[in-house]
């Protein structure tokens, strides 16, 4: 079956001699795995437009009893090719890549999803802080596989957190197993939670509802960073059962 649609390769890998095997995640059909026969040759008619990270327009014939599929034609939309020329964006772009395809798990179409990642990409194109543009789209993904983060209202007892009458010494904590914010009268109930300030807890509850157009503005101190991305990728890695291979570098290389 022939299929058309918008996509963004999220990963590459170099298969046979002359071909490759690539990851898109589609507009309309979602994670799609396929193979671009002779895309490595000098004169291949894909040309650049299955570089990785970039928005194109792909045509590719399916079959459902087939875990790859086939490339027909490819053409650029966007190539965002200042992200491979900078060993920052880059890394950051190969993580959000790797979070779409070991997240999605199925071809569940999601045009939220899509339209997340493009932008996300646009702002690390466009110079915007790479962090926080991180963080929001770890935030904003959970969301969209259905593992939001519930930081309002304690997960165990639904009291809001802002509540004044707790007692006193207790600790926020977040929780991965439960799916949000234990108060400091609850934190006990997972006593594997993250621990989490007051600032960092804001900073999440901002996060999840700001416009990404909106991210620049926003001034973050070098501690509420660290925290909210140590609480964040515990969470994430919790949901995702599996490390992803570019955390890695990033942790070693660009903190």
């Amino acid at each position: 079956m022939i299929r058309r649609t918008e996509a963004i390769v999220v990963a590459s890998h170099n298969w046979r001699e002359t071909s490759k095997v690539l990851t898109f995640y589609t507009r309309h059909f979602g994670k799609v795995k396929a193979i671009a026969k002779g895309v490595r040759r000098d004169k291949s008619q894909f040309g650049s437009s299955l570089e990785l990270f970039t928005h194109l327009h792909l045509i590719f014939y399916e079959r459902d009893n087939r875990d790859l599929q086939i490339v027909g034609q490819a053409s650029t939309e966007e190539s965002f090719q200042e992200m491979r020329e900078d060993l920052r964006r880059l890394s950051y772009g190969c993580y959000l890549g790797e979070l779409v395809d070991k997240g999605v798990r199925g071809k569940e179409e999601s045009q939220d999803l899509f339209k997340l990642l493009l932008g996300a990409f646009h702002l690390f194109k466009n110079g915007y802080d790479l962090e926080l543009t991180t963080r929001l789209f770890e935030l904003r993904f959970l969301e969209l596989l259905g593992y939001k983060p519930h930081l309002h209202r304690c997960v165990s007892c639904r009291r809001k957190i802002v509540d004044s009458s707790y007692s006193p010494g207790g600790q926020l904590r977040l929780s991965s197993s439960l799916g949000g914010s234990l108060c400091p009268d609850c934190h006990l109930r997972d006593r594997e939670a993250t621990p989490l300030s007051p600032a960092a807890l804001s900073l999440m509850m901002y996060l999840q509802g700001i416009d990404l157009s909106k991210l620049n503005r926003l001034k973050v101190s070098p501690r509420s960073r660290q925290e909210l991305k140590s609480v964040l990728y515990d969470y994430l890695l919790f949901r995702l059962e599996k490390r992803p291979k570019s955390l890695d570098f990033l942790e070693k290389n660009l903190q």
